[in-house]
Order: C-alpha cells, then structure tokens, then sequence
C-alpha cells in the first residue's frame, strides 16, 4: 500500500478501502476483519478507525450487531463520470460526533454519491475560527465544488459561502436578515418553541428551563420570544431570560457540572433541552442528586436522535417528521441545485414518560 506521508495511517487505510469499493474488490457488504487485516496489513484498532471515517463519509453503513457493514456506494456509480462535481460538507466540531449530524452527513454524502459525485467533508470550529473566507476559497480551489452543504453555520461562514458563488444547502444556522439565500432547512424558533412551551404549560409547567447553547445565539432571540409570547402573563421579562440562559458547553462533563447551578438559580419544574447528550446528562444529575423524573422534574428533548431511544424514563419530544430532510436534500439535487430559500421543518409532539401533568 502507498504512504502518504501528510496523512494518518487510518486515513491511509480508508482511501485504500475507499478505492477498493470503487473498484469492485469489496460488493454490498465489508469482509470480516481477517480478510481486511490481511490485505491492508495493519492493526485491528487502525482499520476500526479507518471504517469510522467511511462511515461519515457515507461510503459504509453504520455497524450493526451481529452484521456486516453495509457498503452504500456501488462501483458503476463511483467510476460512472458525470458532471456532478464535489459535495463539499462543511461541519462544526461540536456538531460532527452528534448522531443526528452524523446520519445527515451519511444521508448527504449517500444521495451525492448515488449521482455520480463525489464528497469532501471538512470537521472546523466555525464558531472560533476567525477566517471563514480564506478557508473556504481555499476548499473551493482543491476540489471542483459543485455544492456547498452546511450544518448549523454560524453568520460569517454563511456570508464566507455565499462569496463563492457556488450553490449552498444547509440545516439549520444563521437565518439572515431579510431574504434567506441558498436553501435552508430550518425549525423556526418561534414556532417549534412556541408549540414546545404552550404544551408544558398546558401540562401545569410554568418555570421551564431552556439551556441555549452559546454557539447557537443567533437563535436564542426566538426562543425568548417565544418564551415571552407564552409566559408573559405569569412571570416577569427578568424571569423568563433568566430561564433562558446561555451555556458555553461542547461535551456532556460540562454540562454535568452546570446541572446544580442551573436548577438551583431558576427552581424549574420542566427543562425542554435540545441535544440527547445534554438530556443523558441532565438525567444523570437527577440520578446522583436523587431527584426523580417526572416525579421531581419533567424533562422534554427538542431534535432528537437514535442516541433518544437509551434514555429511561422514555422521554417526550418534539421531533422532525421521517425522511423529511433526506427527501428534500435529494430533491434539490435532482432539482438543478436551485435556490429554494427557507424549507420549514415540521415538528411533531412524540409523548413519553418524562412530563409530568401538574395540572391533573
């Protein structure tokens, strides 16, 4: 096998593996990992790592127990020659190791691939990172970008992509002012958390608590609209922001350690949060500080993902309607790449056994 000396040796092995499948070596499903070890000759923990990063790719399906891997892409389609050109997929850190970000990049990547073209994938702190526009020229010119597709970009890297020229599809993100460009998918805040607290509040919830996470500021200001639209008759505008507050958390420690502050501070009887991950947490606080859900405090998740079904209690969501976002993806591409602007992601209450009813 060559070496690539700029590169990691999964990486290596992944482009290996990669080109294998483009030409036929491997069909419809990965060997078992005797046949991979012997043929790239490296360590089981390396080749693991190697199928990870296909797996985000979309080149393999995700594992499942007791099967072999998936391939999703066929060989007539990956040495079919097309003008489809590269999907370029640009994805924050915090977001790329969320199950739900994760399985958009595969869908993405699945449908790009099935056309014919072929897909790039760049992991950055958008948040941080202060040259959006060097870095996306950059992308731009090693690869012949056809299409841009983005999760949850925050405003300069939306502008930064604009500047290209180049057609733009993203989940989620800064929504502009004015008229939105490109096509985006995107829950309202006004919307979604206004339907998410009108239903715990029918429910006898009226201090709820919503962590925001600071990354995500340009949507908190819907959400406290929301809040206030809902609530305004029973607590104050000092109240309801201070229910509000803004976290700067990327992992589940974090938020652990925030759990007392937090819930001390705002004494909730609800916390409608929007990551399983934060929700995992939250609940493992309730388990050490002996506070029982619903019991004690009912807990409902906005966005969430397979990672959902592992929580006990079972827990109430408010979740995107199947295959939407799949759909809509695929029907852009197949639609010219057009713009479409804002697409509105309908949402739907999915009922659990973390809610409690005060009002009964």
């Amino acid at each position: 096998m060559a070496k690539l000396n700029k590169k990691s040796l999964p990486q290596q092995v992944a482009d290996a593996l990669e080109q294998d499948i483009i030409k036929g070596v491997w069909k419809g499903t990965l060997p078992g990992y005797r046949v991979l070890l012997a043929r790239y000759e490296v360590s089981k923990v390396t080749c693991v790592r190697a199928i990870s990063l296909l797996e985000r790719k979309g080149v393999v399906g995700k594992a499942e127990p007791r099967k072999k891997r998936a391939i999703l892409v066929t060989p007539e389609v990956s040495q079919s020659k097309t003008d489809l050109g590269t999907l370029l997929i640009i994805v924050d850190i915090s977001e790329a190791y969320i199950v739900e970000s994760q399985d958009n990049i595969r869908i993405a990547s699945h449908v790009w691939r099935e056309r014919g073209g072929h897909v790039v994938v760049k992991e950055v702190d958008l948040t941080r990172n202060r040259a959006p526009n060097d870095l996306m020229k950059r992308w731009a010119s090693e690869n012949p970008v056809s299409a841009v597709f983005m999760i949850m970009p925050p405003r300069e890297w939306v502008l930064a992509a604009y500047e290209t020229g180049i057609p733009i599809f993203r989940i989620g993100g800064w929504l502009g002012e004015g008229d939105v460009k490109g096509t985006i998918l995107a829950y309202l805040a006004t919307d979604v958390w206004g339907d998410t607290l009108a239903y715990l509040r029918s429910m006898g919830h009226e201090r709820i608590l919503v962590p925001w996470k600071f990354s995500n500021k340009f949507v908190w200001q819907g959400v406290l609209d929301a809040y206030r639209a809902s609530h305004s008759d029973c607590l104050s505008p000092q109240e309801i922001e201070a229910l509000v507050p803004l976290v700067d958390h990327r992992n589940a420690e974090d938020w652990h350690q925030c759990w007392s502050g937090l819930l001390t501070r705002t004494q909730p009887t609800a916390v409608a949060i929007t990551k399983p991950l934060e929700a995992i947490s939250l609940m493992m606080f309730c388990a050490k500080a002996g506070i029982k859900v619903p019991d004690h405090l009912s807990i409902l998740l906005v966005n969430p993902s397979d990672l959902s079904l592992w929580i006990s209690p079972r827990l109430t969501s408010m979740e995107e309607e199947r295959n939407f976002s799949s759909g809509a993806f695929a029907k852009w591409v197949d639609g010219g790449l057009l713009e479409k602007g804002l697409i509105s992601v309908p949402k739907i209450l999915v009922e659990g056994e973390s809610v409690k009813n005060l009002s009964s």
